[in-house]
C-alpha cells in the first residue's frame, strides 16, 4: 500500500482490490468531507456530460460516508501527469494535448446557458476568502488587506453587461489534475472541483493559472527542467489565450475570475515561497487587467 497526503488535506492510498490497482481518497474532516463528496459526484457525472470520446474520468467504484469521514475509491490511472508529460513531449505531442483541452472547453461551452454576471455571488465569495486569508499565518495583515482591496476594486469597476456561460466545468483544470495517454491523444481527468460559479471560464482560468503563472510546477515533486518548462508554458499560454479571446465574456471576465482563483489558493498556501509567488501573480494580473479590454 502506498500512502500520500494530498495538497488540500485529503489522504490518497494506492491499494489492490479484486486484482485491480485502485486509489482511495479519504478525509476525516467533516468540512472537507462535504467537498470530497461533491468532487466524487462531479467526477462520476462527467461521463454523462461529455460528448468527447478521447477525454474521460475514472469511474467511482465505491463510496463510504460515515463516522465523521468520507472516502471514495476509483481505478488507478497509469498515464503521465500533465507536468511530466510536457517535460518529456515533442511540440507535436504538446499540440495534441492542447487540442484536447480546447475541445473540452468548447464542449462545455456548447452545453451552457447564458446568464447575467453573478455579482452577489462574487461579493459573498470574497467575504469567505477574506475570512480565510486572516487565518493564514504566512500572510501579514497588510498583504491580506492589500490583496483584498485590489480584487474588490476590480469587481466594483466591472460593468457586468456581458452575459456569462453557466453550465458544466471541471473546476480545477490544471496540469496536475490530468493524466495523458497515447502521446496526448487521450486525457483522463481527476480532482474535479465544485466551483462557486459553474462556468467553463473557470477552466480557462485554471489552465492559464498553469501556463501563465506556473502553478502546478510549484507543487511538482519530480525533477523539473525549469527553462524547458517555462518555454513550453509560454508557447501553450499564447495559443490558449488566443483561442479564448474570441469570446467576449472571456475578455470581460477573465481578470476578475483569475484574481479570485489566485486569492483562493493563497488562502490555503502552506509554504512561504508559494505565498510570495501568488502575491506576485495577483499583482501581475491586477496590473495587466485592462489588456483584455482591447
Amino acid at each position: 500500500m502506498f500512502v500520500h497526503q494530498g495538497h488540500s488535506g485529503c489522504r490518497l492510498e494506492l491499494l489492490t482490490a479484486d486484482g485491480q490497482s485502485v486509489v482511495r481518497k479519504s478525509t476525516q474532516s467533516v468540512s472537507y468531507g462535504t467537498r470530497l463528496r461533491r468532487q466524487a459526484d462531479k467526477q462520476e457525472a462527467f461521463s454523462h456530460q461529455t460528448r468527447l470520446s478521447t477525454i474521460s474520468a475514472p469511474p467511482v467504484l465505491s463510496i463510504e460516508d460515515g463516522n465523521g469521514g468520507f472516502s471514495f475509491v476509483m481505478p488507478f490511472v497509469a498515464g503521465l501527469d500533465g507536468v511530466t508529460f510536457v517535460q518529456r513531449s515533442s511540440r507535436g505531442e504538446i499540440n495534441a494535448l492542447m487540442r484536447q483541452l480546447l475541445a473540452l472547453v468548447d464542449d462545455y461551452l456548447d452545453q451552457c446557458d447564458w446568464q447575467a454576471f453573478p455579482r452577489e455571488t462574487f461579493e459573498q465569495k470574497l467575504i469567505d476568502i477574506g475570512d480565510k486569508l486572516k487565518t493564514n499565518m504566512l500572510l501579514s495583515k497588510g498583504q491580506a488587506q492589500g490583496a483584498m482591496r485590489e480584487v474588490q476594486s476590480v469587481l466594483a469597476a466591472l460593468a457586468s453587461d456581458e452575459k456569462l456561460p453557466v453550465g458544466h466545468c471541471h473546476g480545477d483544470l490544471t496540469l496536475a489534475n490530468m493524466h495523458t495517454l497515447l502521446m496526448g491523444d487521450q486525457l483522463v481527468l481527476i480532482d474535479f472541483l465544485d466551483s462557486f460559479v459553474e462556468t467553463p471560464l473557470q477552466d480557462m482560468v485554471k489552465l492559464r493559472q498553469d501556463t501563465r503563472y506556473m502553478w502546478s510546477s510549484l507543487l511538482y515533486r519530480g525533477q523539473l527542467d525549469r527553462v524547458r518548462h517555462t518555454i513550453t508554458m509560454r508557447y501553450m499560454d499564447a495559443a490558449l489565450d488566443t483561442h479564448f479571446r474570441q469570446h467576449n465574456f472571456y475578455r470581460k471576465y477573465y481578470p476578475i475570475f483569475q484574481q479570485v482563483s489566485l486569492l483562493r489558493v493563497l488562502s490555503y498556501a502552506t509554504r512561504a515561497d508559494i505565498v510570495h509567488h501568488i502575491l506576485n501573480c495577483l499583482e501581475h494580473n491586477f496590473t495587466h487587467r485592462t489588456e483584455y479590454e482591447r
